[in-house]
């Protein structure tokens, strides 16, 4: 059981929900978000985590392929012999990549 817990994120509802009010109705908050990983060739910072090898590569390898097919970004078909078909893809994401990104995926329920 966690305990001292002062926010929750839920992103099935894409929101913070606050263990108590903040501040009076009709007052504005701020959320600043301090996370993720420090990019390669940018200084180290204490306590922050350097980005792993194997996401930098998946980084790198998505990029490629993004500008190898620059022209045809979502395109997965095409054919031509008695008009012309195209099927677009939901995500381009390169299977590897995908695989690599769900490594990474963190849900706390």
């Amino acid at each position: 059981m966690l305990s001292a817990i002062d926010y929750l994120l839920s992103p099935q509802k894409t929101l913070i929900e606050l263990a108590q009010p903040l501040g009076e109705l009709g007052q504005l908050g701020r959320v600043t978000y301090n996370g993720g990983y420090i990019l390669p060739g940018t200084a180290p910072v204490p306590g922050a985590l350097t980005l792993p090898d194997d996401l930098e590569q998946a980084c790198i390898e998505q990029v490629a392929y993004w500008y190898q097919r620059r022209a045809q970004l979502g395109l997965m078909r095409v054919s031509n012999d008695s008009g012309i078909v195209q099927q677009f893809q939901s995500s381009d994401l390169l299977p590897q990549v995908r695989a690599v990104l769900r490594h990474y995926e963190r849900w706390v329920n």
